[in-house]
C-alpha cells in the first residue's frame, strides 16, 4: 500500500536526518585525526619560521571551530531525532542497534514480543535483499495495537532505519466512523421513508380532514428528522478535536440558566418543572461553554420527559457543587428509571432504553453520546444511578481547571 505523501516526506526526511547523524560521526573522526596529526608535527617536528607557526595555528584554530560546528550540528540532530513522534531505529551493517529514540522505545515496550520479533524480522529482510518494507502489524497483548513499520535501507548496505508509527487511534477513529455512517443512515432512512408514504398519501387524497392530519404527521416528522440531524452536527462538534481557543473561565450557574431557558417551552409542554435554585454564582469551570451547554440541555430533556412518563409531579433538580477541584453537576428526576441491563450502554450513539417510548419523545438515541464526549473533552466523566420505577441521577464531574488539570 503506498504511503500517503505527508507522511512520505517525514520519513525521507527523518531517514535523511538519521543518514547525517550517522555519517558525521566518520566526518569526526576523520577531523580529530587531522587534528591530532597537526598537533604532533607541531610539537615534535623541526623548528620552523614564525611565520610558519603562526600559518599553522590559524589553520588548527580554523580546524577547531570546524569540529566545534560539526559536533554542535551532531548533538542538534541527535535532539530532533529523540523528540520526534515517530520512533525511530538504525541498525548498522550487522544489525545492531545504534539509534532508538524515545518514541520507538514506547512502541516497542508497549506492544509486546510480537512487534519487536516482527520489526527484527523485517529488519533482516532489508539486509538481506535491499528492498524497502512498509507493513501493518496488528498485536493483540498486552492490549489491541496498530503499529505500522517502514523500514528502509541505508547507503549500499551500510544499514537499516525503521520508522514506527503508531495507528491505534487512527484505526478506533475509523472504526467508529464507519459505525456512525452505518448507524446514522439506518436512522435518517426511517423519517425519510415516512416522508415519502405521507407525501404520497398527500397527492392521492382530496378530502380536507385526511390532508389535514397527513400534513400534522409530515410535520412532526420533518421536525424529528431536523432533531436527528442537528444531534449529528453536535454529536460530530464534540468528537472532532477540542478547540483550546474556546475554553474559557466559565459560570457555572449561567451555563445551568441558558440551558434552562432554551427547555422552557418543552417543561411546560411536559407540565415538569426545573428546579435550579441554589447554585453558587460564583462557580466557575474552564471550559467551552457552548459545549457544556448542549451537555446540560440534554441531561434536562431527558430528565423532563422521563418524568412526565412516570406522570409525577416532582420537579426536575439540577445542583452543582465543588468538591477539592472537581465541580460536579447533578441532573435528577423522578422519572421510571433505567433498567440496570441499560445502564452500561445507554451512553452509547444511538442506544435507546425504549424505542417506541423515544419515538413518541422525539429521542434520536444521541443525547448522552454527546453528554460523554463533552466531558471527556473536559478532562472529566459522566456517571448514572438509577432505579426503575424510582428516578435516575445523572452526574458530569470536570476538573476546575480545565483537561490539563490533574484529576
Amino acid at each position: 500500500m503506498p504511503m500517503p505523501y505527508s507522511f512520505s516526506r517525514m520519513l525521507i526526511a527523518v531517514v535523511f536526518l538519521v543518514v547525517v547523524v550517522a555519517a558525521l560521526g566518520s566526518v569526526l573522526l576523520r577531523q580529530r585525526k587531522r587534528l591530532d596529526a597537526l598537533l604532533a608535527e607541531f610539537g615534535g617536528g623541526p623548528r620552523i619560521r614564525s611565520d610558519h607557526i603562526t600559518s599553522l595555528r590559524s589553520a588548527m584554530q580554523r580546524r577547531q571551530k570546524e569540529y566545534d560546528v560539526v559536533v554542535k550540528q551532531r548533538d542538534l540532530r541527535l535532539v530532533a531525532i529523540a523528540a520526534t513522534p515517530l520512533g525511530i531505529q538504525l541498525y548498522d551493517s550487522e544489525g545492531a542497534v545504534v539509534v532508538s529514540n524515545d518514541a520507538a522505545q514506547r512502541l516497542l515496550g508497549s506492544s509486546g514480543v510480537a512487534l519487536r520479533e516482527r520489526v527484527g524480522e523485517l529488519v533482516k529482510h532489508t539486509r538481506d535483499t535491499g528492498a524497502e518494507v512498509d507493513e501493518r502489524v496488528l498485536t493483540s497483548r498486552p492490549a489491541e495495537r496498530l503499529t505500522r513499520v517502514v523500514v528502509r535501507p541505508v547507503g549500499d548496505r551500510e544499514g537499516v532505519v525503521v520508522a514506527l508509527v503508531d495507528g491505534t487511534k487512527s484505526r478506533r477513529i475509523e472504526k467508529v466512523r464507519r459505525d456512525f455512517i452505518a448507524n446514522a443512515s439506518h436512522e435518517l432512512k426511517t423519517p425519510i421513508g415516512a416522508l415519502r408514504v405521507l407525501v404520497e398519501a398527500l397527492v392521492a387524497t382530496s378530502d380536507a380532514a385526511t390532508q389535514s392530519a397527513l400534513v400534522e404527521r409530515l410535520l412532526s416528522e420533518v421536525v424529528r428528522m431536523s432533531t436527528l440531524v442537528d444531534d449529528v452536527l453536535d454529536l460530530a462538534r464534540v468528537e472532532s478535536d477540542v478547540d483550546e481557543d474556546a475554553f474559557e473561565r466559565t459560570s457555572v450557574a449561567e451555563v445551568v440558566h441558558e440551558s434552562l431557558t432554551g427547555l422552557l417551552g418543552e417543561s411546560a409542554r411536559y407540565g415538569v418543572r426545573i428546579d435550579v435554585a441554589g447554585i453558587d454564582p460564583d462557580l466557575w469551570v474552564f471550559g467551552d461553554r457552548r459545549q457544556l451547554v448542549s451537555a446540560i440541555t440534554n441531561l434536562m430533556d431527558n430528565a423532563v420527559k422521563y418524568t412526565a412518563a412516570a406522570s409525577r409531579h416532582v420537579p426536575v433538580s439540577v445542583r452543582a457543587e465543588l468538591h477539592g477541584d472537581v465541580v460536579t453537576i447533578a441532573v435528577a428526576d423522578a422519572g421510571i428509571g433505567i433498567p440496570q441491563r441499560h445502564v452500561d450502554r445507554i451512553f452509547e450513539r444511538f442506544y435507546r432504553v425504549d424505542r417506541a417510548r423515544s419515538r413518541e419523545t422525539g429521542g434520536t438515541g444521541l443525547g448522552l453520546a454527546i453528554v460523554r464526549h463533552v466531558a471527556l473533552n473536559h478532562g472529566g466523566r459522566v456517571s448514572v444511578e438509577s432505579l426503575p420505577g424510582e428516578g435516575s441521577t445523572f452526574r458530569i464531574e470536570l476538573n476546575q481547571g480545565g483537561p490539563c488539570s490533574e484529576y
